[in-house]
């Protein structure tokens, strides 16, 4: 299975900084190990980055700044366009109920946010208390106290 993750969405938008997207996709890096899964994070726009850019985080992790003008929905297109062509193996994490309704009809599934959060945080070995800590960043990790709606 791959993840294609609404990265903009899961940090809360463009704001997250660079930083913060990189403690995401170390963490999203831990997980696709332990779960034996890749994943694609897409971004609607990433400091230092132009748009149309990817790069490899980590074997099983790539991050891709969404081509095209600006604006908040290119990452969207892109990941409804990745849904539709591998629809039995992508799983969708967003909070972008539009994009979800759409990845769902193309016969992709979707995963809210919170559910995706706590995945990343039942991969940390228990009693790493320096990769929970880094886990647990408020900033990262505003999907807490987010309602998500029921995996499908």
């Amino acid at each position: 299975m791959r993840y294609v993750i609404d990265g903009s969405n899961l940090l809360g938008g463009p704001q997250g900084g660079r930083e913060a997207a990189l403690r995401l996709m170390a963490a999203i890096d831990r997980l696709c190990v332990h779960e034996g899964h890749s994943a694609l994070v897409l971004f609607d726009g990433l400091e230092g980055h132009a748009p149309g850019t990817t790069f490899r985080f980590a074997p099983r992790v790539t991050a891709l700044v969404a081509p095209g003008r600006t604006g908040g929905q290119r990452a969207d297109r892109e990941i409804l366009a990745l849904a539709r062509r591998a629809p039995g193996s992508t799983l969708v994490v967003t909070d972008d109920v539009a994009l979800a309704s759409a990845v769902r009809r193309a016969g992709s599934r979707t995963l809210g946010v919170g559910a995706f959060v706590r995945r990343l945080a039942a991969s940390i070995p228990e009693g790493d208390e320096k990769e929970a800590a880094r886990v647990d960043d408020a900033e990262l990790l505003r999907a807490w106290t987010t309602p998500d709606p029921p995996e499908t």
